[in-house]
């Protein structure tokens, strides 16, 4: 994964990463993916579901939930690369579920992330996992994580329902106000 990193680092003045978190459903990859292409490229694209082990994905894909013993190996890998980018000038924004506040502390850890919270109600959430195609996250799975999530008081926080166009460019401008 680093590999795909090591990309021209960009002039940008706030190199800082973007975490989109939220539990699955809510639109994290997309809206993560519309950030990365509406920047012209200079945002580059990471989805945390690409850094699980492979013993995860199987214990996920036979509908058994990760803990945190389980967590926090990819936690330290994303961080790792996250940090990595940082420090090399490369501005990313990473889609991941971070959905208790120790995850966003290891994963956000010597860095100062903008956190973006995608807020959707469960039965929504349900519905967008159980239409996903080829994924190893269960519909079944996603109560599972209501029952974990724990909501940060800082960050921004959207709504899913909203626009795409309309949460991309909220995140986009908030990051720049950043700077």
């Amino acid at each position: 994964m680093k590999d795909d990193l090591e990309a021209q680092p960009n002039s940008l003045p706030n190199p800082h990463p973007i975490i989109i978190f939220g539990v699955a459903g809510c639109g994290k990859s997309t809206i993560a993916q519309q950030v990365s292409t509406a920047s012209s490229g200079t945002i580059k694209f990471l989805d945390a579901d690409d850094f699980h082990s492979m013993e995860s994905i199987e214990k996920m894909a036979s509908g058994v939930p990760l803990n945190d013993q389980d967590r926090d190996p990819w936690l330290r890998r994303l961080n790792c690369d996250l940090t990595y980018s940082f420090h090399n000038g490369i501005k990313v924004v990473l889609a991941c579920s971070a959905l208790r506040e120790s995850h966003r502390q290891l994963l956000g850890k010597g860095l100062t992330p903008l956190w973006c919270h995608l807020n959707l109600e469960l039965s929504q959430a349900y519905l967008r996992a159980a239409a996903r195609q080829n994924h190893f996250f269960s519909a079944d799975m996603v109560r599972s994580q209501y029952k974990i999530l724990q909501v940060p008081d800082y960050g921004l926080h959207l709504n899913a329902l909203s626009s795409p166009t309309d949460i991309t460019n909220t995140i986009l401008n908030s990051d720049q106000n950043k700077s």
